[in-house]
């Protein structure tokens, strides 16, 4: 039987990613999948700028009335 290794997780690259100091092509499959895990939930949910943009996007052009 041959016995398989499971790739090494290394963290500090894993957070580097996270801060867009490394590129997501230098992660290993399993780091990788950690990352994207990370990155969807991120991108999921508005962050506050994008909030305040679209506040003020309404504030400054009122939808119509029917």
């Amino acid at each position: 039987m041959i016995e398989r290794k499971k790739p090494e997780i290394d963290q500090a690259k894993l957070e580097r990613v996270k801060r867009a100091e490394l590129s997501p092509g230098t992660l290993n499959e399993a780091e990788e999948a950690l990352w994207l895990d990370w990155f969807t939930e991120r991108m999921s949910e508005p962050g506050p700028e994008e909030e305040a943009f679209f506040e003020e996007l309404r504030r400054s052009h009122p939808s119509p009335k029917a």
